[in-house]
């Protein structure tokens, strides 16, 4: 399996991951490897509150994987550990800083959402992949039943 992480807009991309290459890179590449007959999926991953959950975003970047061929799309929400945590909200505070109270509210204790936001979250990447025919694991992907793995030889 070929999973791409993925995060959206493009503008944004750059702030956070300015070596990434581009969603439109990434995209050319999951098309080439469904086109030569790979088993490609998507990770939307992370999806940051306020930042990259924009119902018109998910909804172009899961057109743009369907138009690529690419029958699976996850989602997960931004969760935060130490030091991830720590240097996230240094970044938030430089670059947004009218969210910081926010995410530190809303992750106070915790690593991972939970509760509205992230039932909203998930909800809405369950509709949108069902709009465009994506499913949500590799599990049914269309393929049938995958073909038993060949461990390789290290030495022949």
């Amino acid at each position: 399996f070929y999973v791409f992480r993925f995060l959206h807009p493009n503008t944004l991309l750059r702030r956070l991951e300015p070596w990434a290459p581009p969603p439109e890179v990434r995209l050319e590449v999951m098309r080439r490897l469904v086109a030569a007959g790979l088993r490609v999926g998507m990770s939307l991953a992370p999806i940051l509150p306020a930042l990259t959950d924009a119902e018109a975003d998910i909804d172009a970047l899961l057109a743009a994987a369907a138009a690529a061929g690419v029958p699976t799309v996850s989602c997960v929400v931004l969760f935060l550990r130490s030091p991830t945590k720590e240097k996230y909200l240094r970044w938030l505070e430089a670059e947004f800083p009218r969210l910081l109270d926010a995410y530190r509210a809303a992750y106070d204790g915790r690593v991972y959402l939970r509760g509205d936001y992230r039932r909203r979250i998930e909800e809405r990447v369950r509709r949108l992949r069902e709009k465009h025919g994506l499913l949500p694991s590799f599990a049914g992907a269309g393929r049938g039943e995958p073909e038993p793995l060949e461990q390789l030889r290290l030495f022949d």
